[in-house]
């Protein structure tokens, strides 16, 4: 027993009959005063801001429970647990689990007294304080939306389909329906046979009861085969055509030049969204820079401007220019167009020659022992973006429909990562102007195209 721990109830709190806790605030039911209070965990302490009053019909309340976002109120009186949003207290039907004791299952399967309530996140159990239930009765966790991982689908393009079950919701339309109770359909009809990879879908779902509070959806995105397009990630532009791209893992900048009217600029957008923030827009109208490569660190963003032998730099908290960060390229990297740095080395793409050239960021200094002399002998005489997750090279070319990826350690190629950027892109676009990744999605520009196509990366 540890004393200094103890909680003091307000004095209103004087009948409480069950608590539930997220570690930051601790809710109390009163039974007397149809009301859940709260308490700061830290302190012990009341806090007003996250108490709930319950609904009217809700009066015989006796077990509570949240999931930070809903919470749950069983009521022994009406067969049922109401749900209430957390964020105002106001009434959720949608989320209620309603007819617990339908007249149409047998009596050992009736909650007609729930009590008690928790959950794990995915299951949702009831306790039933008649005699002779000496179970806990399990219910699928209403949601929205339950995003599944990888490991739970199928990867086979003929036939792609959700495993049977996660938790207690069931997915899977083409097997025979579990309902229980009478009063409700059977699962849609449609088949999740299928569909078409790198895509996103909302399925409805019912937990295992089948019951009229278990209906459900889920979303997910079919998981294409390492390497092939996945659609379901792509970003639409405010603008046609890439000139290079970079990430930070919530932003996602792309470059773009207009050669007619010999301007440019960065645009921002969200990476998981794809909605624009033109908060974060990196300007290069006033310099007129044929921006064509673009990387960054924690506060400086670089542009590699075309047939400029200087990297330009931007600071990344203002957004504006930032000569103190800028460097002179090498005489034979006259035309540098991707550009992407670890922190320690920058890498320059040139054009002209196939060749990748190396900097030193501490001092902007050559350093020949990390340059790329093996895309001429690869066939990749026509260099145009690249970028790096510090394993793998990848490196466009104007000409071939494909990236090529070579090994950081010895420069070599390795054939396997390649990706091929002819499928699915309008016209047969062929040209790669923009390559970033988070390590799950392959993010590519095209320099005619309104949008950033997305593909599955390869495996490691």
């Amino acid at each position: 027993y540890d004393s200094t721990k103890d909680l003091t109830l307000h004095a209103d709190n004087n009948w409480a009959t069950h608590l539930t806790s997220d570690g930051t605030t601790i809710w109390v039911l009163d039974h007397t005063d149809k009301k859940i209070y709260a308490y700061a965990a830290s302190t012990r302490t009341r806090d007003t801001s996250k108490e709930l009053t319950l609904h009217a019909d809700n009066a015989n309340a006796t077990g509570i429970w949240t999931d930070g976002t809903t919470m749950w109120v069983a009521d022994g009186q009406d067969d049922k647990v109401y749900a209430y949003n957390r964020s105002d207290g106001s009434r959720d039907p949608s989320k209620d689990y309603n007819d617990l004791a339908v007249s149409s299952l047998p009596d050992s399967e009736k909650i007609e007294a729930p009590k008690g309530i928790w959950s794990d996140g995915k299951t949702m159990w009831v306790s039933n304080a008649r005699a002779n239930r000496q179970k806990l009765f399990a219910f699928g966790l209403i949601t929205e939306a339950v995003e599944l991982s990888a490991t739970d689908i199928t990867r086979n393009a003929a036939t792609l389909a959700i495993d049977d079950s996660v938790g207690n919701w069931h997915y899977k339309a083409d097997k025979a329906p579990h309902n229980t109770c009478s009063s409700v359909v059977n699962e849609p009809s449609t088949s999740l046979t299928g569909l078409t990879t790198g895509q996103s879908y909302t399925y409805t779902a019912y937990s295992d009861n089948g019951c009229s509070n278990g209906l459900g959806s889920v979303s997910f995105d079919t998981k294409p085969t390492p390497g092939a397009r996945y659609p379901a990630k792509d970003i639409t532009l405010e603008r046609n055509g890439v000139a290079g791209l970079w990430s930070d893992g919530t932003t996602i900048w792309a470059q773009w030049y207009i050669w007619s009217l010999q301007t440019g600029g960065v645009q921002a957008y969200e990476l998981a969204t794809g909605a624009r923030d033109s908060s974060k827009d990196v300007n290069m109208h006033a310099s007129g820079l044929k921006g064509f490569g673009f990387t960054a660190n924690a506060s400086t963003f670089w542009v590699a401007v075309y047939q400029t032998s200087k990297i330009f730099a931007y600071d990344r908290s203002t957004y504006s220019r930032d000569t103190s960060k800028e460097f002179d390229l090498h005489a034979d990297n006259a035309s540098p167009w991707g550009i992407w740095t670890d922190g320690t080395t920058m890498w320059v793409l040139e054009n002209t020659n196939d060749k990748i050239f190396a900097y030193r960021v501490s001092d902007w200094t050559r350093d020949a022992s990390k340059d790329f002399d093996t895309l001429t002998a690869a066939g990749n005489v026509l260099p145009e973006a690249m970028w790096s997750d510090g394993t793998t090279m990848w490196v466009s070319d104007y000409e071939d429909a494909k990236i090529y990826a070579y090994k950081m350690s010895d420069k070599s190629r390795d054939p396997s990562k390649d990706y091929s950027t002819v499928s699915d892109i309008p016209d047969t676009v062929t040209r790669v102007t923009g390559i970033w990744s988070d390590g799950t999605v392959m993010y590519v520009g095209f320099p005619q195209e309104g949008k950033i196509y997305a593909y599955a990366v390869h495996a490691p």
